[in-house]
């Protein structure tokens, strides 16, 4: 009896490690097969984001008027493809007040005739963004068209895929360049920000 119970208490301390050793062969088998998948890789950036280099555009468009809801609206879904099909070789496109109401059915145009009509370029990290924000430069006629997408803190790993879009924008003029800017953070994304006047459409 004593001898069972002091072999009991010398073999059972000698099967934790080749437990602890199973869980660990697991974790890495995982992390293996995240790698793999390309769940733990960077973002993939699409070619309309703005280019590094523009990057200084992000801090003077901060002073940039912000456009009013009224005046942008992000085309409808089932119409996305054939709008960024429009926009492959140019960041907008002039186009008839018919065809926006095509892209963005239920959408009221803002009154007056002097404003026109825009198709821009836009991008975003899939699905409907957190908040959106255009803002537009009138003494350089800039555009800014800016997405910002919550990725909970990364608390589940995947991996995000920066996809174009469109917005129809009533301008006074055309922009002399469209900047489009896909954001993917956590709660920074939010900070210094009203949330009540955001554009969660």
């Amino acid at each position: 009896m004593k001898m069972t119970a002091s072999c009991n208490q010398i073999n059972w301390p000698c099967r934790v490690p080749v437990g602890a050793g199973k869980w660990l062969v697991l974790a890495v088998s995982s992390l293996i097969l995240l790698l793999a998948g390309g769940c733990l890789a960077p973002p993939k950036i699409h070619t309309w984001q703005i280019p590094t280099d523009h990057s200084s555009v992000l801090a003077e468009a901060r002073h940039w008027s912000p456009l009013s809801t009224n005046h942008y609206v992000r085309v409808d879904d089932g119409r996305r493809s054939q709008a960024v099909s429009l926009l492959e070789d140019q960041s907008f496109a002039l186009i008839a007040r018919e065809q926006a109401a095509a892209f963005a059915p239920g959408f009221s145009p803002p009154p007056g005739n002097d404003l026109r009509t825009y198709l821009v370029r836009g991008v975003n990290y899939g699905g409907r963004p957190s908040y959106t924000i255009l803002r537009f430069d009138a003494p350089t006629d800039r555009l800014l068209v800016q997405q910002a997408t919550y990725d909970g803190e990364m608390m589940w790993p995947t991996r995000w895929v920066m996809e174009p879009n469109a917005f129809i924008v009533y301008l006074p003029r055309p922009p002399s360049a469209v900047y489009p800017d896909g954001i993917l953070g956590g709660d920074a994304i939010f900070r210094g920000k009203n949330w009540k006047t955001l554009d969660h459409r």
